[in-house]
């Protein structure tokens, strides 16, 4: 289930990206959508043209300058800025520039509407070059970024936002799984406690139980570990617990070891027998709040260092 559904989240942003792509470069390049529709008419793009041109009056002083044409308030043959004048021991200054020159300030929108009326030619050539160059200038820029570039843009999103939202309902279904064992976990614990209690206290008091209540217990709760140790082989302390429920263990730490022994003796195996299955107990509990908590699985590795099982 948890590869269909990452399946999904990562199909389904890739096919909305591939659908909306077309849809991205059309905002970006809004002449595309227009391209079907009839152009306008050479008049009101003349006019265009002059109202841009007009607005721009450095921009265009720039353009006539690159092609060589009269610039307004330029003295063509004069040079950009006016040099100091000689002195003693300095060498002369340069020889004026055979280029038209830019005015000391950009001429003003007036300033180039009354020359562009005495030189019609002149400035239609510049304002169309200026505007071309502002197309190739943005054709550039299209061909600087690949489709791929594009497509990162829209599918890092959706990915992310897909990823986290994977990754938020992983978290919460691995939580409900690990509470689920935890309190089964817990069930089993509870009774193999209750059971080895009822036989050391019976067996302080010089009564003969049967030992089948806690080999029973015992078997169900190491099954029990056994899967969890299985989904989880990096939890190194689930071994020792299983190693104090293998069946001769088992014998020897609780159900042996009873006979011919007088009262102070029982007393002092019956201490004895419960500290060593409260180790087990606290151990159990310590696994069952880790699978409650299944991100946070090294803490598993700490409880250890003081809830040991009982050694040999």
């Amino acid at each position: 289930m948890g590869v269909r559904r990452l399946l999904f989240c990562l199909v389904c942003p890739a096919l909305l990206a591939c659908l909306g792509q077309p849809l991205a470069e059309a905002a970006e390049n809004p002449s595309a959508l227009s391209d079907a529709a009839p152009s306008q008419a050479p008049a009101s793009q003349r006019e265009a043209a002059t109202v841009y041109c007009l607005s721009h009056p450095s921009q265009m002083a720039v353009a006539l300058l690159a092609l060589g044409l009269p610039v307004p308030g330029a003295a063509p043959g004069a040079p950009a800025t006016p040099g100091p004048s000689a002195s003693p021991g300095t060498s002369a200054p340069p020889s004026p520039s055979p280029w038209p020159t830019v005015a000391e300030r950009a001429p003003t929108p007036s300033e180039l509407r009354a020359w562009a009326v005495h030189n019609s030619g002149e400035f239609n050539r510049a304002c169309d070059a200026l505007i071309g160059s502002q197309s190739v200038s943005r054709d550039k820029e299209k061909k600087g970024s690949s489709a791929w570039v594009s497509a990162g843009k829209i599918l890092g999103p959706l990915l992310l936002g897909a990823l986290l939202t994977l990754f938020t309902t992983e978290w919460r279904a691995a939580i409900d799984r690990g509470r689920k064992e935890a309190l089964e976990l817990r069930r089993l614990g509870r009774e193999f406690r209750a059971a080895a209690d009822d036989y050391a206290e019976r067996r302080k008091q010089a009564d003969q139980p049967p030992a089948q209540p806690v080999q029973t217990a015992g078997h169900a709760l190491a099954l029990r570990l056994e899967e969890v140790k299985a989904r989880r082989t990096w939890w190194r302390t689930v071994s020792p617990v299983l190693a104090a429920l293998v069946p001769d263990r088992l014998d020897e730490t609780v159900l042996t070891g009873w006979t011919e022994l007088g009262e102070d003796d029982r007393k002092a195996r019956h201490t004895a027998v419960m500290d060593a299955v409260r180790r087990i107990d606290a151990q159990v509990g310590g696994t069952a709040r880790a699978l409650e908590h299944p991100w946070r699985p090294p803490l598993l590795r700490w409880f250890v260092l003081w809830q040991k099982v009982p050694s040999r």
